[in-house]
């Protein structure tokens, strides 16, 4: 059997719907509605397991099987996203390490694109703007295990204009943040209404990461994409 958490969009959301594979941390089907993000497993576990396959994770086994379901919602602007009951488990040093294995790849893959890409169609960010969110949203995953946010705000490094260098300087703070978050056991904080535990840090920066490659590889002709993902 295969776990599924199926997570629905808020009402009027602009995001959505997410089937999580909750024994494959990070790994994630996306589509406009449960049964479109549940059909996009096959091609989530494929990009999955160009990164997890060689740490000896293999693919998934038996029939999904949807075990927990999250309705979104609002507080006040801001959209609640899922917590999983594997996210309520403390992360282990395993969790960690196989964290740093799949992200540190993905973060080199993604650079090497990010010098191939192109600006998307029209509408889509910019390359500049794509590594700048990157960047944002790895800082936001680490500040969530604060109980004050913004007393890490220096580590987002606003202050620093080469997205490139500001990529390295939040992964180097956010990695030291993962290599903490064993001894912080079963800690959870709650911002703007969502649950925020250390093992949910770890699976959303996973799927963070080899998301936003996907969209870079979209971007990038086939044999120079290629060519990148493998350096």
């Amino acid at each position: 059997m295969t776990r599924i958490g199926l997570g629905v969009s808020a009402p009027n959301s602009r995001r959505w719907a997410e089937a999580w594979l909750l024994d494959h941390i990070g790994c994630v089907g996306v589509g406009v509605d449960p049964d479109a993000a549940l059909a996009q497993i096959p091609d989530a576990v494929d990009r999955y397991l160009r990164f997890a396959g060689p740490l000896g994770i293999g693919p998934p086994q038996g029939r999904d099987d949807i075990v927990e379901r999250f309705e979104c919602f609002w507080v006040d602007r801001y959209e609640v996203n899922p917590i999983w009951s594997v996210d309520q488990i403390p992360a282990t040093r395993a969790d960690i390490a196989f964290a740093r294995a799949m992200i540190g790849p993905g973060r080199t893959a993604l650079l090497s694109l990010a010098a191939h890409a192109g600006d998307g169609a029209s509408g889509d960010r910019s390359v500049e703007k794509m590594l700048r969110h990157i960047a944002d949203a790895e800082w936001w995953y680490g500040s969530r295990l604060e109980e004050d946010p913004e007393r890490v705000r220096g580590h987002a490094a606003e202050d620093e204009p080469d997205q490139r260098r500001r990529l390295e300087r939040v992964r180097g703070w956010f990695l030291d943040v993962l290599d903490g978050a064993p001894a912080l056991g079963v800690l959870e904080r709650v911002h703007r209404g969502e649950r925020w535990t250390p093992r949910k840090v770890v699976r959303r920066a996973i799927y963070h990461e080899l998301d936003h490659l996907r969209e870079l590889e979209a971007r990038v002709p086939a044999q120079a994409g290629a060519a990148a993902a493998r350096n």
